[in-house]
């Protein structure tokens, strides 16, 4: 198996096609409950944060948002 170069890494990770966050979260975890914001600067897009169970065990789960059109990268 060929070993992947750093460029080859980079592009698998900005791939359009990948799943995001929250498709994972909606497949592996019940009950998600995503917290927002703080106290002092407010709610930041680009991440996804919250709780849920997974397997009945209560899990603390926090993903990085990327849009999949250039308006929603801009967004996040």
């Amino acid at each position: 198996m060929k070993e992947l170069t750093t460029y080859d890494r980079v592009l698998i990770a900005r791939d359009k096609k990948r799943p995001q966050v929250s498709k994972y979260i909606e497949e592996l975890f019940d009950d998600f409950i995503e917290l927002k914001g703080d106290r002092l600067s407010g709610d930041d897009e680009s991440i996804l944060g919250g709780i849920a169970m997974f397997h009945g065990t209560p899990v603390t789960i926090i993903g990085q948002r990327k849009g999949k059109s250039l308006e929603e990268s801009m967004r996040f």
